[in-house]
């Protein structure tokens, strides 16, 4: 296996355990900051863990929902509207369904008809909520418990060891079968001979006179 193709397997799994432990790191934070509005942020994203029946059956309680970043004068009617609203001194995430816009009033309502009225000035909107998982709102849940929070310290550790022994192991292995060729020096005292005989040997008083006929 040439140096290259072996550099080229060394970046490889450099990067996968690189991606491994980003990936548990994010997770973790995840996991640890769902309770809360604005979970993580990614390429204008943010994923929220819905605690609320309000918006049910087209968002239930428990289910992870994705919002889309954007401003209110983007909000067409029938979206679902994501914003914020302050409760014992925190922010707290509400989705409702955006019924009519009259100028900086959006009127919105949850899917029993109980409508609003938000102002643009007194209220913060987020975006609108592209996507929701049930099945990744349970996983979320389920990892917050105490047995989950242990499963995944385990199951953190035992895959980040599990990378990094295959990669120490595929760089044992591509080593023994191809061990690197001991380079042939030349000894220093047979240097130093070859050198003086071609530096002291001087052609100036031989004669290379010779008959052509014979």
């Amino acid at each position: 296996m040439s140096q290259g193709t072996k550099n080229i397997i060394t970046v490889v799994c450099s990067f996968i355990i690189l991606c491994s432990i980003v990936g548990l790191i994010l997770l973790g934070i995840g996991v640890k900051n769902a309770d809360r509005t604005g979970t993580f942020n990614l390429f204008g994203r943010s994923y929220h863990l819905m605690q609320s029946s309000d918006m049910a059956p087209s968002i239930n309680d428990n289910d992870m929902i994705v919002v889309k970043h954007a401003p209110a004068t983007s909000f067409a009617q029938g979206d679902l509207v994501a914003f914020y609203q302050e409760k014992d001194g925190a922010d707290h995430l509400l989705v409702r369904r955006l019924l009519q816009v009259n100028g900086a009033e959006y009127v919105v309502a949850d899917e029993a008809g109980t409508q609003v009225t938000l102002s643009v000035e007194d209220t913060r909107f987020l975006g609108t909520v592209q996507s929701k998982s049930a099945l990744l709102g349970k996983a979320i849940v389920f990892l917050q418990s105490e047995d989950g929070k242990s499963i995944f310290l385990w199951w953190s550790f035992g895959i980040l060891f599990f990378v990094v022994g295959l990669t120490i192991l595929l760089h044992v292995i591509f080593k023994n079968r191809h061990p690197e060729e001991p380079t042939q020096t030349i000894d220093e005292d047979e240097n130093s001979v070859y050198g003086t005989l071609t530096k002291d040997f001087i052609f100036d008083d031989i004669d290379f006179d010779f008959d052509s006929d014979k």
